[in-house]
């Protein structure tokens, strides 16, 4: 506290340290918004950091992760500790120095994917553990050199963490480089061709809630008369049967804007809830190069799957885990079952004056909307902002 007085001219409240006090002990901090959650958990990483063990702070994107590492650099740097932010637009290289700070602000994402490329690693070497024995003993500093995590995982302080370690937790994070298969693009163009001749209802069944079909026995047949037409390798009944499903899929459930967008004559995933291109994000099983044939773009290779986990797993291999949230207490029973995180409510700094109204239901969108926008008609007629918060760019 009186390094952050010194390197900042703030005094931390009482109940900023006592959210750090609760991240240093292992605990999932509920503080509401506007309390100083960035200042908590940059208190929390020092003290992490002078155990002399690596320690992430996880945030929710690269911009919050570049500005929490900048405002609190003269705090790190009075702590006689060095910060850093790898951020998506490094290069490689780049991260793999970053990672060598005492305290690095990360996304999830990032930090998750750069474990995935060690696992690559020390699965292609032989016997790493000897390897970093050799290299102890012999100073060979170039054998660490493959490792994009220099000094691994220990500490992570999560913040935002209902976002991560309970709303995208279960969502797998997978490496695939590119395979190269003889004959996909004449494949999949056969499989457009074929599903255009099909008829829904008669031959293959839809499922529109689940973005799934099923072939009958019209749709069998005729992918049978047409295989002669495919390359030999892609004949079998398993084959042709999926690359005619995912056409089909392609052809009901895919439409251009809402999940993805024609840019530099490449196909470039969307993601729903941001809106926001995903050049790095593709398709698997053959759905994106569905997708391109149909919108009349270069057909990509097809990719393997080299790694993947999911966010829950991941978390869960740090010794030291804990986080801070606004809204942590209602899941407070899955922190615990799954993470072994108990939630602990730190009070405001000052009474709240919030009114929390009772919850309004109606029977259809267009009155649940006729009503919100009369609430923000009101509001703002009394000189009041509105904020009105929605699941995604569509809905908004």
């Amino acid at each position: 506290a009186e390094l952050v007085r010194r390197s900042l001219g703030l005094t931390p409240h009482a109940v900023q340290l006592m959210g750090a006090l609760a991240l240093h002990r292992g605990l999932l901090a509920e503080m509401a918004t506007g309390e100083g959650k960035t200042l908590t958990v940059a208190m929390a990483a020092v003290l992490a950091a002078w155990s002399g063990r690596a320690c992430h702070v996880i945030t929710a994107n690269d911009y919050l992760a570049q500005r929490d590492a900048d405002s609190m650099a003269s705090v790190f740097e009075r702590a006689g500790l060095r910060v850093s932010c790898a951020l998506e637009a490094h290069s490689p290289e780049e991260r793999q120095a970053l990672y060598a700070a005492d305290v690095v602000y990360v996304t999830a994402k990032t930090l998750l994917a750069d474990y995935l490329r060690d696992r690559i690693a020390a699965r292609h070497a032989v016997q790493p553990e000897w390897m970093q024995v050799q290299s102890w003993l012999y100073a060979q500093r170039e054998q660490q050199q493959a490792f994009m995590l220099p000094r691994g995982l220990h500490t992570a302080i999560v913040d935002e963490a209902d976002s991560v370690l309970v709303d995208e937790a279960v969502t797998p994070l997978i490496l695939s480089e590119e395979r190269d298969t003889e004959g996909l693009a004449d494949a999949v163009s056969w499989a457009h061709d074929l599903s255009n001749r099909l008829r829904p209802g008669l031959d293959y069944r839809l499922d529109e809630r689940n973005h799934s079909l099923d072939l009958q026995a019209g749709a069998k047949t005729l992918t049978e008369l047409e295989a002669w037409r495919l390359p030999a390798h892609w004949r079998a009944a398993v084959r042709r049967h999926e690359l005619v499903r995912q056409a089909l899929v392609v052809k009901h459930f895919f439409r251009e804007g809402k999940q993805y967008l024609i840019h530099d004559d490449a196909v470039v995933l969307m993601d729903e809830f941001s809106g926001r291109m995903t050049p790095e994000r593709s398709l698997n099983s053959g759905l994106h190069q569905a997708i391109e044939v149909r919108e009349g773009v270069p057909v990509t290779p097809m990719k393997q799957s080299l790694e993947q986990m999911s966010f829950q797993g991941f978390f869960r291999r740090f010794k030291r885990l804990s986080g801070t949230t606004g809204t942590g207490f209602e899941a407070r029973r899955e922190f615990w079952r799954v993470y072994g995180l108990a939630v602990l409510r730190v009070p405001t700094h000052k009474p709240r004056r919030v009114s929390d109204w009772s919850p309004m239901f109606f029977a259809d969108d267009a009155a649940k909307w006729r009503a919100v926008a009369a609430e923000a008609r009101q509001v703002v007629q009394s000189g009041r902002a509105v904020l009105i918060g929605v699941r995604s760019v569509a809905s908004s």
